[in-house]
C-alpha cells in the first residue's frame, strides 16, 4: 500500500478499503451470502481463515499440514502473485 500512497499519511487512506474488503468478504461470506462467498473465494482470506479453522476445530481430531496442503498451496501462489506486483509496481514509481 505505501507505494501507491503518495506519502505516508495518505497510506491509511489507500489501504483502509483494501484491508477491510480483504476481512470483510470472507467473514461475510461465510455467512450464508453465496455471491459474496464466491467472491471470497478468490481471495487468500478466505484460505487463511479456512486453515485457522482447520487447526483449531476440535470435534474433527487432529490436522496436519497435509491435511491443509490444498490451503497452503493457495496461499503460497497468492504471495507469488503479490510478489509479482510489488516488484511491477516499484518499477514503475521507481
Amino acid at each position: 500500500m505505501g507505494l501507491l500512497s503518495k506519502n505516508q499519511m495518505a497510506t491509511g487512506v489507500v489501504g483502509m478499503p483494501i484491508y477491510m474488503a480483504l476481512l470483510l468478504i470472507p467473514m461475510l461470506g461465510s455467512m450464508g451470502s453465496s455471491t459474496l462467498n464466491k467472491i471470497a473465494k478468490v481471495l487468500p482470506t478466505y484460505y487463511y481463515n479456512d486453515m485457522l479453522y482447520l487447526a483449531l476445530s476440535g470435534n474433527e481430531g487432529k490436522k496436519t499440514l497435509l491435511d491443509m496442503m490444498p490451503q497452503v498451496g493457495i496461499l503460497f501462489g497468492s504471495i507469488i502473485v503479490a510478489l509479482g506486483l510489488l516488484v511491477f509496481v516499484y518499477r514503475k514509481k521507481g
